[in-house]
């Protein structure tokens, strides 16, 4: 891990300092994808001053986060099978990085941008790629040069199709189409911000 955690607050801490300044204050979150939350989760998580703000749909901030199911356990250097936070936690995660979001939106990230739990998502999600290929045109093309195994990066793909048919967009080259309109790259070289782009356009699909 190329951080010192340490150096990064916790939601925890910024929930703490959110309720010392507004008492009153709500945290509400919402999981957007009951019907889909065995495969992934995707949380919507907005803070209010007060709840008379709450009563009146006046937020400080929103935020959103999405987190995918570990189909398979990890190994580490020592070849030894363990269970990361996202093979039993997925939607605990999920939910608290929505909250850790909102909360930095609403200016309470301190002296970094970052949550502590932002931080461990973007080390989960950081792969190694090899020297630049041919550009893939169809995200339906599995990169093997990954970090990541195949069957991950396919569960990935399937949580994000499965997203887009729950709010209608079922037809295959729709669905390709959608994605690269929006991120213009191979999804090899997708990011946890380019992750959290394509989310939060398709939650604003009507």
């Amino acid at each position: 891990m190329g951080f010192n955690l340490q150096d990064y607050e916790t939601v925890k801490s910024r929930k703490k300092r959110f309720y010392e300044k507004y008492p009153d204050g709500r945290i509400i979150v919402k999981l957007i994808n009951p019907e889909t939350v065995e495969k992934m989760a995707l949380f919507y998580a907005s803070v209010y001053a007060s709840s008379a703000d709450q009563s009146h749909g006046l937020p400080i901030a929103t935020g959103h986060a999405f987190e995918i199911r570990d189909t398979e356990k990890q190994k580490n250097k020592y070849g030894q099978e363990f269970e990361s936070v996202n093979y039993s936690s997925w939607t605990e995660n999920s939910e608290e990085s929505a909250v850790g979001r909102a909360l930095d939106n609403a200016g309470f990230s301190g002296n970094n941008k970052c949550s502590r739990e932002e931080i461990e998502k973007a080390d989960r999600m950081k792969v190694t790629l090899s020297p630049p290929k041919p550009k893939l045109t169809d995200p339906d093309v599995i990169p093997t040069n990954t970090a990541l195994t195949t069957d991950g990066i396919k569960s990935k793909l399937e949580s994000i199709k499965s997203l887009l048919a729950s709010k209608g967009v079922t037809n295959k080259e729709s669905q390709k189409e959608f994605i690269f309109k929006i991120i213009e790259k191979p999804f090899s070289q997708f990011t946890d911000d380019d992750f959290q782009t394509l989310v939060k356009k398709i939650v604003e699909l009507k």
